[in-house]
């Protein structure tokens, strides 16, 4: 146990908490005790909210020392699509993991169908929405949705794309050509009853934009989300743009960098800053910067790309 905490009847406690401050908002204790320490089993059995972060659960988790770091860069609220660029930190799974925004860094799913061998298509419009379809398809091509869901999918051979129309008549189409531009499986279009439209666009398989217009006037883009990325794949920066009545204009945008192999608090491909931006006046203005250091492969006290420090807006 670290220095600083002090033993007694129910188990460890910093000086002036006791076992009856576990179920304060107060208690805060910035060390991690061990997960067989009375501390850590008298908060969880006295009602712990894992959502709260209370009794020093957040952001290290007491029983398993997991990183709770979850960040929303920046969405896109469309009539047709709803979009959000997260990033989750994962110091257990994904810490030796590069992605999209650098190693340990998990991002949300966008759209994409799946097929399960012997069991089910899954379609995922986002992390709560899933719907599962049968295998086989009835007489007319219709594969039913499991589970009594309303929703409906077909395959359409010539276009090589999958359709699913949802419970409320929105009109969604994957990909089903392992040659196209965009991965197989992934969104290529939904059009929601109110005829507004979302396109998602893909170079070399990478998602570059997310484009929405009203489907009675495609040139007026309403809504933009655009992706840039660096040599190694990484995302760079995604900009969201607005109609304003006149052009579509941008308004904020996220900036990425990264770590390179010379420098001294992390590792090559390990994410450096997340800045804000805000348009003004054809101008960007930052508006917070996330900047984070980590552990490098000459360290002993950590594993490398595990992540050292976090400063916050």
């Amino acid at each position: 146990m670290s220095s600083g905490y002090y033993p007694s009847s129910s188990g460890y406690f910093p000086p002036g908490y006791s076992s009856s401050d576990c179920n304060s908002s107060s208690y805060q204790p910035p060390v991690y005790p061990s997960s067989s320490s009375s501390c850590y089993a008298t908060c969880t059995s006295s009602g712990y909210d894992s959502s709260s972060g209370y009794y020093s659960n957040y952001p290290v988790r007491y029983h398993d020392g997991k990183i709770g770091m979850n960040v929303k860069d920046i969405e896109m609220q469309g009539k047709a699509v709803k979009l959000t660029h997260q990033r989750k930190y994962d110091n257990l799974k994904l810490v030796s993991k590069d992605g999209p925004n650098g190693f340990g860094w998990e991002i949300n799913r966008l759209p994409k169908i799946q097929w399960h061998p012997n069991v089910y298509y899954r379609a995922e419009f986002s992390k709560h929405d899933k719907v599962n379809f049968a295998l086989e398809s009835d007489k007319s091509g219709i594969h039913a949705a499991l589970d009594e869901f309303p929703d409906t999918m077909r395959c359409d051979d010539k276009e090589k794309t999958i359709i699913v129309t949802r419970r409320n008549n929105a009109v969604w189409s994957f990909n089903n050509d392992p040659d196209g531009d965009c991965p197989l499986g992934a969104a290529i279009s939904v059009e929601h009853p109110n005829g507004t439209k979302a396109i998602f666009i893909y170079q070399e398989k990478r998602l570059v934009k997310v484009q929405e217009y009203a489907a009675s006037t495609p040139e007026q883009i309403l809504l933009e989300l655009a992706y840039d990325y660096t040599n190694d794949g990484h995302i760079a920066s995604i900009t969201l743009s607005q109609w304003n009545g006149k052009v579509t204009a941008p308004s904020k945008r996220m900036v990425y960098s990264y770590y390179t192999e010379n420098d001294s608090n992390g590792n090559h491909g390990d994410l450096k800053c997340a800045t804000s931006e805000l348009a003004f006046n054809a101008i960007w203005i930052p508006d917070g910067t996330y900047y984070y250091r980590y552990y490098k492969t000459d360290q002993e006290k950590g594993k490398q790309h595990a992540l050292k420090m976090a400063f916050f807006p």
